[in-house]
C-alpha cells in the first residue's frame, strides 16, 4: 500500500487521543420512555458521566444502592455532583445511597428530571465533574389507570 492510500485509510479513533477528543454528553429531550443523549435515543434509566451515556439497571429511585453507584469511584477526576432525575416530581434519594455519596464526598442534587436534565447540561458546559442519573418522567397515576380500565361514560 502507498503513503498516499495509507493516510486515506486510516481512521484516528477519538477514543484513543486522550481526554480532550471525547465527546460531551448533552441531554437533547427526554420523554416518559426514555432519553435523547448526543443525538441518540436511550430507552429507560440513564446513566450520564463526562464523556460517556449509559443506560442504567435501576429502574427505580427506590432501587438506587452503593453498589449501584459503585461506578462513581472508578472516575478520574473525580466527580464532584451526582445530579438525580427523580421523574415528575421531587422525590427524596435512599439514605443508604445518600451516606455513601457523602462517604465518597459527592454532593447530591436532587430534582425533577426535566430541571435534572438542563442543570446537567449547564455544569457540563461550565466543565464541571458532574454525573447524573435521570429517571424518565412516568406519570405515577398512568398504570393504575390502565388497570383501572376505562371509566363510566368513557368511549374506547
Amino acid at each position: 500500500m502507498t503513503d498516499k492510500k495509507a493516510r486515506r485509510a486510516f481512521r484516528a479513533d477519538p477514543l484513543l487521543d486522550g481526554a480532550a477528543s471525547l465527546v460531551d454528553q448533552t441531554v437533547e429531550g427526554y420523554s416518559p420512555e426514555g432519553f435523547t443523549i448526543n443525538s441518540i435515543i436511550l430507552p429507560g434509566t440513564v446513566l450520564l458521566l463526562p464523556q460517556v451515556s449509559l443506560l442504567f439497571h435501576v429502574s427505580r429511585l427506590e432501587q438506587l444502592t452503593p453498589d449501584s453507584l459503585e461506578v462513581l469511584r472508578l472516575l478520574d477526576p473525580p466527580i464532584e455532583m451526582l445530579i438525580v432525575g427523580t421523574g415528575r416530581t421531587l422525590l427524596p434519594l435512599p439514605p443508604a445511597s445518600e451516606e455513601w455519596l457523602a462517604a465518597h464526598c459527592i454532593a447530591p442534587e436532587l430534582l425533577p428530571t426535566r430541571h435534572a436534565c438542563s442543570t446537567f447540561n449547564f455544569m457540563g458546559a461550565e466543565g464541571r465533574q458532574v454525573a447524573a442519573v435521570l429517571f424518565p418522567p412516568v406519570d405515577p397515576f398512568a398504570d393504575a389507570a390502565l388497570e383501572a380500565g376505562p371509566a363510566a361514560g368513557e368511549v374506547t
